[in-house]
């Protein structure tokens, strides 16, 4: 919903971009490779099926 020159304020906002940069590295460090990828704790979750993603949930939430 931006006109174009909002657009072009928002991506050459050195804050903006440097706040994005630092997002993008701490993704790439943490093992991150693509959209979506799901986290549990800090690990990647191969499996990301409703299943798969159950699997790694329900047991953290009958620990509580």
């Amino acid at each position: 919903g931006l006109r174009e020159a909002q657009f072009q304020t928002c991506v050459a906002d050195p804050a903006g971009v440097a706040g994005m940069e630092k997002r993008i590295k701490a993704a790439q460090e943490a093992g991150v490779t693509g959209t979506p990828t799901f986290m549990i704790n800090g690990e990647v979750v191969a499996d990301r099926s409703l299943d798969g993603l159950s699997q790694r949930i329900d047991p953290l939430l009958s620990a509580k």
